[in-house]
């Protein structure tokens, strides 16, 4: 199969002539049920061409069914030329043997910050990917957003916000789309403009140089230490992430630059504008001669040379916890900002398994004075301020006022309140005699602190649970954690699709009966079209026709027997792949 890029995506300019991006054709029809009037042909045709993308051992891509999170956390991995893991396993990836051969794409993309899963024994590898679940994991994967921005209660818009603002949705790729394989083929399409890999740059740029106006989607050169790619005379309102290489940037205009993988080398060139330049790569060097606002050095990152005009100590972020040069001077690095151990690190807000603690009110110090204490009187019960120096200047907030206490709820906040256990001094004056006497009073000043609310911890009824089938899909509800919530949840799960094995064709012979080739599903409980073949029950697909014996009347259909040659790859479903984009959700969250 021929590699392609759609031409539409690069609207190319004419250097002196002849500086044009060509683009890659495929082999017409790569796959046998998406037809070329499909609204997502040319992003299939365009993945499938790159090796990226694969379908099922029968020839078809299956477009309008689901992809599992399981295949599309694969696709993300080989789409990025990611190889870095781990070891990170999650509990019910480890029990479900028909995963065995995601475990290694689910450890990198893990590794690579892509998911984070429910929580850190569940990844749900079966489960329907989603549409916020596959922006996110892409948007993580290509720098648009980090982990922090995406989880939590941002998970369902982080990512898709993003993707509006850079122009990346339209009518068929949207949030509100139906989830389907082919849905998440131009989800990628759209968000990357021009995919460059060793193998195939001389089909996407001319003499290594990618030139042109390039209206959106994204730059993506996944490189090896030895491929040299210059980005030349280009606009472009979408980011430019290299995963490695030799990348040069020449008169170039962009809003950022990620660089990633290992032994990166970028140069900027003075005629270069870039707001921000991110390294989360090892070994990377930058030579920085353009204009760039600010170099970002994260926590996994290293760099092992950062020089040029563009770049001094006062606009590059340290983040590495060491001592980094530029230009000869060292930049210490960022204090670390300290974790907060309640946040949520689950990839959507429901079907948390395991309920976490609710949150904590804030610690109030007593051994300081309160910054507004200047502002608080002492008031009587009445509520009249009482007169004389009632200003309590260094309030000491002590036990709750549980009276006045609201408790926080799954969806709402509620409030803490706590009263200062301090003194005040009072001068009072004897109206007959005007002497005046001074006293210690009990200060009456209160504080309220908002309590977060607590957010829905959901986790899965396991007797409510409707196993999914080849064709029907199943169900299952998650209820909320929480005591005195009764919130629940339906979670939809993808139908299996169906395992198809093939039954050769066999000759009749004068004792024995024969048959056509067949095609049937091996799946227990499967549901589809059942027959008894040798007391055995088979699921057809394709039916084979039985071939009387030669000498006699017609005898009982043989037993199917399984095709000999290993499938592709091991699918959980026809309708899932076991390559690129099998899904039994990152997304990821």
């Amino acid at each position: 199969m021929k590699k392609k890029v759609l031409a539409a995506l690069l609207v190319v300019c004419m250097v002196a002539s002849m500086m044009l991006v060509p683009a890659m054709a495929a082999d017409e029809g790569a796959f046998t049920d998406v037809s070329g009037d499909h609204w997502a042909s040319d992003a299939i045709e365009r993945w499938a061409g790159y090796g990226v993308l694969t379908g099922h051992d029968d020839g078809t891509f299956n477009p309008d069914g689901p992809m599992t999170r399981a295949q599309f956390a694969k696709f993300v991995v080989e789409l990025m030329g990611l190889t870095n893991k781990s070891g990170k396993t999650f509990a019910d990836v480890e029990a479900d043997s028909s995963l065995s051969w995601a475990k290694e794409f689910i450890d990198i993309a893990y590794t690579n910050g892509i998911i984070t899963g429910y929580d850190e024994d569940t990844f749900g590898g079966k489960r329907e990917v989603t549409f916020n679940a596959g922006a996110t994991m892409l948007s993580r994967a290509l720098g648009l957003v980090t982990v922090e921005e995406s989880k939590g209660d941002n998970f369902q818009t982080a990512a898709a916000d993003k993707l509006s603002e850079l122009g990346m949705l339209d009518d068929n790729v949207k949030a509100d789309a139906e989830p389907t394989r082919a849905l998440m083929a131009g989800l990628a399409n759209n968000m990357i403009g021009v995919y460059v890999t060793p193998g195939t740059v001389d089909d996407v740029t001319e003499d290594g140089v990618i030139t042109g106006e390039i209206p959106s989607g994204i730059i993506l050169v996944v490189a090896s230490e030895g491929l040299a790619v210059e980005i030349k005379d280009v606009t472009t309102t979408a980011p430019i992430v290299l995963q490695g290489g030799h990348v040069t940037l020449t008169n170039t205009t962009a809003p950022s630059v990620k660089v990633s993988g290992g032994n990166a080398n970028i140069e900027i060139d003075k005629d270069s504008t870039v707001d921000s330049v991110t390294v989360d790569g090892t070994n990377a060097s930058l030579k920085v001669d353009g204009t760039v606002a600010n170099v970002t050095v994260t926590a996994d990152a290293t760099i092992s040379h950062l020089e040029g005009e563009g770049v001094s100590k006062d606009n590059v972020t340290n983040n590495t916890g060491a001592e980094i040069e530029v230009n000869g001077e060292t930049v210490a690095p960022t204090p670390a900002e300290p974790e907060n151990p309640d946040d949520e690190q689950g990839e959507s807000t429901g079907f948390v398994p395991t309920p976490s603690k609710p949150a904590q009110p804030p610690k109030v110090d007593e051994s300081k004075p309160d910054a507004d204490s200047q502002k608080e009187t002492t008031k009587d019960d009445a509520g009249n301020v009482v007169p004389g120096d009632t200003v309590c200047k260094n309030h000491v907030w002590g036990g709750k006022v549980t009276d006045s206490c609201v408790a926080a709820t799954c969806t709402t906040d509620g409030k803490d309140v706590y009263k200062c256990t301090g003194k005040v001094t009072v001068t009072e004056t004897d109206e007959e005699t005007g002497a005046k006497t001074t006293k210690e009073v009990d200060c009456t000043a209160v504080k309220e602190v908002t309590v977060p609310k607590l957010g829905h911890k959901m986790y899965l009824l396991e007797r409510d649970v409707t196993a999914a089938k080849c064709t029907a899909a199943g169900k299952a509800i998650h209820r909320c954690a929480n005591e005195s919530c009764n919130y629940t949840e339906e979670e939809s799960i993808a139908a299996l699709g169906h395992h198809l094995v093939n039954l050769p064709a066999k000759a009749a012979t004068a004792e024995e009966a024969g048959n056509t080739a067949g095609i049937y599903c091996d799946r227990e409980n499967c549901d589809g079209t059942k027959k008894n073949i040798a007391g055995k029950n088979v699921y057809w697909a394709v039916e084979a026709k039985v071939i009387p014996a030669t000498g006699g009347g017609e005898t009982p259909d043989p037993s199917p027997t399984p095709d000999p040659s290993p499938t592709a790859e091991p699918t959980p479903a026809p309708t899932a792949e076991p390559t690129t984009t099998p899904e039994p959700e990152a997304t990821g969250k």
